[in-house]
């Protein structure tokens, strides 16, 4: 018969610690499980405990003697006779709480979850040191999925399918370190579904003799053998960009900061840090840029930034002239270094970053570029993205960084889209705050100074500002919009009826990473998602009540040239969209709010652009079936008032029968 859960434990010269660690799972409070014990060549008494477990519980033991092959040769020797639905490893030397596994497995079972996680108690062997309770999941990263990779790499802390585990293919490389990260990222990338546990926890005992607490080995140099097979994996796999971030912050982590603290404890840290640079810049010569670094606090932040090849020796002193010999959370003198670390951070950020994405704008860039060099706020950086561009718009960015280079910042990649550029930009961004601007837009000359400063005043996450219609060829005069549509008491609502634009607003950078903000490659129309994500989530937003952004409409921009197959991109959106508030548990608390913008998008403004084109039957027709089917009763919200007579009129009228007139009426 099947078990629930397979436990595989990998035995060799435990002794000491055995005892703890099987009383721990004999006394389980889940049924049906088994423990494969796995005796890996072990030369003390080990077996001996092992046998009286067995005897003692052979319902739930079983004993598997084998020659010494190391860890990885153990667990996946264990791995061929699980029998369990789930699969997981113990540590011989760790031990867990009695409802462990049973909470696990019953949050798995009841979330139909491919993976669980549980947060990790380290324990050191003598005392020396206050246990610590690190969490499972990274609570930085919403994405549970890219939260695992910023998250313990362990295996011992999960629980896998074990169909899913196997159909994988994966096994520990042999005779290998650090054999838990390629299997533990691997299954991360290609499960569904995450969940954690909080009520239990993995106890992880710190002991010196372990295989990586006992000082310099020739081993420690599997770290790169390791990393060179996840990252082969992943690019075979084509896994490799959607994890882009995730694998560069590993590389950070692992290379130059919590494996440079193990490096530079030995005598050959010269050796283990040169090819630790030059293996990290080979693959991410940009690390520094990484969107993850801000999470890792401002300790790890300093340290990060000081580590060069010139203050190793430093370095290596200082983390070694500690008796514990602890990280860098261990010595006290650290905090003397605070205020220096807390000042290099200021002197590292800007206040704010600007994206601008440039393709094909020349006729335009001037002008934009030009209002973002005279701002008045101080401290701040222009990220220029060439989007692949094929006119002389380059020219005219290489001109700016030139005559402004402590502002302007050029980046240049292949055509990716709007959405990819901005992604692209966000990247590199260094201010405290992050705001957009589209290429053929300019800006007022105060706009930023005026956002920022209402933002560090009330500690705001976000600032809206209100905007004008600017008409290319003054085929009509210029139309002012406010940022804030006033309907309503409480801001996060009326921040659903205002424009959706991106540009019109300044945002604290962060929410970029805690909310895993990317805009959708691909697809028209892509700052409603990321838009309407911030808007759901934010906690203190301004109202900058002042025109920022002149925004030129033209005929040649992306929703102004006519019919597009693309215009069909605006169903996508907002399917996305209400999944999204679905899923998070948001889409009754901003109903009215949603059903609104589907009015607005699809009957409203949305119908006057469909209308227009000689597709205007298809795109309508979808438009009525796509509202009604969310929102039957559309007709009566709340907000339709707000919209004016005449287009109040127009929502009235327009129906089936009536599109052969609004299309004479507005194409004519």
């Amino acid at each position: 018969m099947t078990k629930k859960i397979s436990i595989i434990v990998p035995v060799y010269n435990v002794e000491k610690y055995l005892d703890k660690c099987l009383n721990s799972l004999a006394n389980q409070t889940i049924d049906n499980y088994e423990v494969i014990v796995v005796n890996d060549g072990t030369k003390d008494n080990s077996q001996a405990i092992i046998d009286e477990y067995v005897k003692n519980y052979p319902q739930i033991f079983r004993s598997l003697i084998k020659e010494n092959g190391g860890l990885s040769d153990a667990r996946n020797y264990g791995v061929h006779y699980a029998n369990g639905q789930f699969l997981t490893f113990l540590d011989s030397d760790d031990y867990v709480d009695a409802n462990y596994y049973e909470s696990m497995v019953s949050k798995a079972l009841a979330e139909d979850l491919d993976l669980v996680v549980s947060d990790i108690e380290y324990v050191w062997e003598k005392n020396e040191r206050e246990p610590f309770v690190k969490e499972g999941l990274n609570p930085l990263v919403v994405n549970k999925e890219k939260a695992l990779f910023l998250s313990p790499l362990s295996v011992c802390n999960k629980i896998f399918r074990r169909d899913l585990f196997n159909d994988l293919g994966l096994r520990f490389y042999k005779g290998l370190w650090y054999e838990d990260i390629p299997v533990a990222l691997m299954y991360s990338a290609n499960c569904q579904k995450v969940g954690r546990i909080t009520d239990a926890c993995y106890h992880y005992l710190q002991r010196s003799s372990s295989i990586l607490g006992s000082g310099y080995s020739p081993k420690m140099y599997d770290i790169f053998t390791i990393f060179e097979k996840v990252t082969a994996n992943f690019k075979e796999k084509d896994l490799f960009e959607k994890y882009r971030d995730e694998l560069e912050y590993l590389y950070i982590e692992h290379f130059l900061l919590y494996g440079a603290f193990r490096f530079l404890r030995t005598d050959h840290y010269p050796e283990l840090m040169e090819k630790a640079f030059s293996f990290v810049k080979a693959e991410f010569p940009d690390y520094l840029s990484n969107r993850y670094i801000k999470t890792l606090g401002y300790k790890n932040i300093f340290f990060l930034h000081t580590i060069k090849p010139y203050t190793m020796s430093f370095w290596h002193w200082y983390l070694t002239r500690n008796h514990r010999k602890g990280d860098v959370y261990d010595s006290m003198a650290f905090n003397s270094n605070l205020v220096e670390a807390i000042e290099y951070q200021k002197s590292y950020a800007k206040n704010l970053s600007i994206i601008v994405p440039v393709y094909n704008v020349e006729k335009y860039l001037d002008k934009c570029l030009n209002s973002l060099a005279n701002q008045t706020i101080d401290n701040y950086e222009v990220i220029v993205v060439n989007d692949g561009t094929k006119d002389n718009s380059q020219a005219i960015i290489d001109e700016y960084v030139k005559n402004y280079p402590q502002i302007f910042r050029s980046l240049i990649k292949e055509n990716g889209g709007l959405s990819d550029a901005r992604n692209y930009g966000l990247k590199y961004a260094e201010g405290k705050y992050v705001s957009f601007l589209d290429s053929d837009d300019y800006a007022e000359i105060n706009y930023y100074r005026g956002m920022f400063e209402l933002a560090e005043k009330h500690q705001l996450d976000l600032v809206v500002a209100d905007l004008e219609y600017t008409w290319e060829h003054g085929l009509k005069p210029d139309l002012f919009k406010e940022g804030l549509n006033v309907v309503d008491e409480e801001i996060n609502r009326m921040l659903f009826l205002s424009p959706l634009f991106a540009w019109n607003k300044m945002y604290r950078h962060e929410l970029f990473e805690i909310l895993d903000l990317k805009y959708p490659l691909g697809l028209w129309y892509e700052d409603i998602p990321v838009t309407l994500k911030v808007f759901s989530n934010v906690k203190r937003v301004g109202y900058y009540h002042h025109l920022g952004v002149h925004y030129l409409q033209r005929d040649s921009s992306i929703l102004g040239s006519g019919y597009s197959p693309k215009m069909y991109d605006i169903f996508t959106i907002f399917e996305g969209v209400m999944a999204q508030f679905k899923e998070n548990g948001k889409y009754e608390l901003y109903h009215d709010e949603l059903e609104y913008l589907y009015i607005e998008h699809f009957l409203l403004y949305g119908a006057f652009r469909f209308l227009r084109t000689d597709h205007y039957k298809e795109l309508m027709n979808r438009a009525f079936a796509f509202v009604k089917a969310e929102f039957p009763n559309y007709r009566k919200n709340k907000y339709i008032r707000s919209f004016g007579l005449k287009n109040h009129i127009f929502l009235l009228s327009n129906n089936r029968l009536t599109l052969p007139f609004w299309h004479w009426y507005l194409t004519k």
